[in-house]
């Protein structure tokens, strides 16, 4: 932001004084590739994630963390299912959210019931 107001400044300066605005050159030595706008914004989101540090988390924190994101967002949708006039996205997350709460409570009555050979 304040590169912004420097260059707006500077800008101005150089219009009240009735001189030309510097335009910078373009390169000769490079040349000018034809790819698609979209292909140019992915690859530099994909050059990004490269450059970005790799942090140093144990994988069972990781899946923890992942764990936590899942509930918190069903939290949230659930949160929003409760309010006076949910949307019909929201309705049917619950829906999902319920039954797979069911399933995962089912499946773990299974295990426990289970009996061992001997």
């Amino acid at each position: 932001m304040l590169h912004t107001l420097v260059y707006a400044g500077a800008y101005t300066v150089i219009k009240l004084n009735k001189q030309k605005v510097p335009v910078e050159e373009q390169r000769e030595n490079r040349p000018k590739l034809n790819i698609p706008s979209w292909e140019r914004r992915l690859m530099n989101k994909i050059n990004k994630l490269r450059k970005r540090p790799k942090l140093n988390i144990p994988s069972w924190e990781r899946r923890l963390m992942n764990k936590i994101n899942k509930l918190r967002k069903s939290i949230g949708v659930l949160t929003q299912a409760i309010r006076d006039n949910p949307s019909q996205k929201v309705k049917h997350a619950e829906r999902r959210i319920i039954e797979q709460h069911k399933n995962e409570k089912y499946n773990k009555r299974e295990e426990v019931r289970t009996p061992t050979d001997e």
